[in-house]
């Protein structure tokens, strides 16, 4: 036999004679589409699916053969991809899930279309190892969604994320073209926001980046709504702990770096003169902080505001301070 070479398929001829072979062509893509559609009927049929369904057939076949071939001519492998093969094992493991179906959790087409995303996702993703891949693979699958399922890509993922903001930035503003027309759309998710969701739509946006001050914004917005409701110290420094690691784990960055850059000067640490301004708002300063504020003659309820804000900043602190309010 020849030398063993990467890659190689061929055999001599020495080898091969003690074996019987047998070549069958690949199957054109109507007769795939006449197969596939044929399982996708009786499968619809025998599990008491309606009639309502019959169109997605055609459509899921339709995209699954159009996925498939792209992945085929632009997913090459190579060395350090060399994994990177797309047979027609794919093609049916992507319509095998679909199978999986049954009216009970698929009430309707969205869900059908839903499902046979998370399989193409499951397939044909879970095999990338470049980011750029699976960024290619997204533009893919909206693209056959919009074309072949007729539908929007966005839209069926859009109740996935936990990000209402973002959502419906996303819908509504790529329909928009006049600048005035974005800040009213703006000016009106910012109130529904606040309204609706209790929350804060520029808080919302900045869960979606990976810009350091958006992290910050995380980081932050961590702290509020979590710390608020921890009255025990030893809560507390557990908290930070856990905030430390996941910071850490999911953002890759530090988290003091992250509080720190919420301050005028990068890389300062929260002192006590930072936890003065945290107290006391400088008013006539235009970068005053843009908190509520509130008036008070009641000298109980202005210490355990203090006490919260000194706890949380002894917590944070190697150097711990103590309250002493005169009266």
């Amino acid at each position: 036999m020849s030398k063993p070479t990467p890659g190689a398929k061929l055999v001599t001829p020495r080898f091969s004679r003690h074996f019987s072979f047998f070549c069958i062509d690949e199957f054109d893509e109507e007769t795939l589409q006449v197969i596939f559609n044929r399982i996708m009927l009786w499968h619809l049929d025998t599990r008491g699916f309606s009639k309502d369904f019959d169109p997605c057939i055609e459509e899921i076949v339709q995209g699954t053969l159009e996925v498939y071939k792209q992945c085929r001519l632009n997913l090459l492998p190579t060395p350090s991809k060399s994994h990177y093969t797309f047979n027609l094992r794919d093609f049916s493991r992507v319509i095998l899930g679909v199978l999986l179906s049954v009216p009970e959790v698929t009430p309707d087409l969205q869900s059908m279309k839903r499902l046979w995303i998370h399989e193409c996702l499951r397939v044909f993703s879970d095999r990338l190892v470049a980011v750029e891949d699976r960024r290619w693979l997204a533009a893919c699958l909206r693209g056959a969604t919009a074309t072949h399922l007729h539908d929007d890509f966005d839209v069926l993922l859009a109740r996935l994320t936990d990000q209402p903001g973002h959502k419906w930035l996303r819908v509504f503003s790529s329909r928009l073209v006049a600048g005035e027309d974005r800040r009213w759309l703006a000016a009106c998710l910012r109130g529904a926001t606040a309204t609706r969701l209790h929350d804060d739509f520029d808080v919302l946006l900045a869960r979606l980046t990976d810009q350091p001050g958006h992290k910050s914004l995380l980081t932050h917005e961590w702290l509020r709504v979590f710390s608020s409701r921890l009255v025990a110290g030893e809560d507390r420094r557990w908290l930070a702990a856990c905030l430390r690691g996941a910071t850490a784990t999911r953002l890759h960055d530090h988290f003091d770096v992250l509080l720190a850059r919420l301050t005028d000067q990068p890389g300062h640490k929260i002192d006590e003169q930072d936890l003065r301004k945290l107290i006391y708002c400088d008013f006539a300063n235009p970068k005053a902080d843009s908190r509520f504020y509130m008036e008070t003659t009641n000298m109980e309820h202005l210490s355990s505001t203090v006490e919260a804000f000194l706890v949380e900043f002894n917590n944070m602190s190697k150097k711990p301070m103590n309250l002493v309010l005169f009266t």
